[in-house]
């Protein structure tokens, strides 16, 4: 049985699919998340029939969403740079709505079609945007891992130097006890959720000896990261088992 919230939802959704479908092809940066979070909303109906033609409505939103982020990271990060991203400028903003506007799974086809020519030059600014923008960087590390994880030429990252601030300080000891298991950074906890989703536990078990393996100096990042992938391959791992594999 349909409850009057429902039906009141989808006269809503049928109203705004109606007024979308009218707007011009070229909006500004920042109806991206607009968008986005309609699309999110929109698919939830994806089985139920709220309009005339709604899968080719629903796909060609998908579609035109997906053109419109691309277009922003193809100026954001040119195939030849003419300038790095700064802080602060335009540019810099319209890239992060747009990769704020990208999360969605159903963007992953449209998304490749548009962006896998543009590929070398998002996977090299995502190693280079840091040294202005480290937040940048890891947004940009993130929709790649998202969007094109099986298609990158770069490493998975081990070190996680720079997104972690409040914790590069810590020692390994203060990292393994029990109060840095509630910490959460939405930036390093969506990176890791992105690399690991959807992979074999081949594959997994693969990053785990990754980053235990890695060489250099440890930092607090790489061992939450152990923690993290442990987890996900479902095993009784505990943080302190590889302390001192780290030190």
């Amino acid at each position: 049985m349909t409850s009057s919230g429902d039906e009141r939802e989808k006269v809503y959704f049928k109203g705004a699919a109606e007024v979308m479908s009218a707007w011009p092809p070229t909006l500004p940066d920042s109806h991206l998340v607009l968008l986005s979070t309609f699309l999110s909303a929109a698919e939830r109906f994806s089985t139920s029939r709220i309009f005339e033609n709604q899968a080719e409505f629903l796909a060609n939103f998908q579609s035109g969403l997906a053109v419109g982020i691309a277009s922003v990271l193809r100026r954001a990060f040119p195939l030849v740079p003419e300038s790095r991203v700064s802080v602060g400028n335009s540019t810099s903003l319209s890239a992060w709505i747009a990769l704020d506007a990208s999360k969605l799974d159903s963007l992953h086809g449209p998304l490749h079609e548009q962006l896998m020519p543009h590929l070398p030059a998002l996977e090299a600014a995502a190693g280079s945007v840091g040294a202005l923008d480290t937040n940048l960087e890891w947004k940009l590390k993130i929709f790649l891992a998202q969007h094109f994880n099986s298609d990158l030429q770069a490493e998975r990252e081990l070190q996680f130097r720079g997104i972690l601030p409040g914790l590069e300080e810590e020692t390994l000891a203060d990292t393994a006890s029990s109060k840095i298991y509630a910490f959460g950074d939405v930036l390093f906890e969506d990176y890791l959720l992105a690399v690991t989703s959807n992979q074999t536990e081949e594959t997994l078990y693969s990053y785990l000896e990754d980053l235990v393996e890695s060489k250099g100096a440890r930092s607090p990042g790489q061992l939450l990261a152990i923690h993290y992938v442990a987890k996900q391959l479902g095993g009784a791992f505990h943080l302190g088992l590889f302390r001192h594999s780290m030190l």
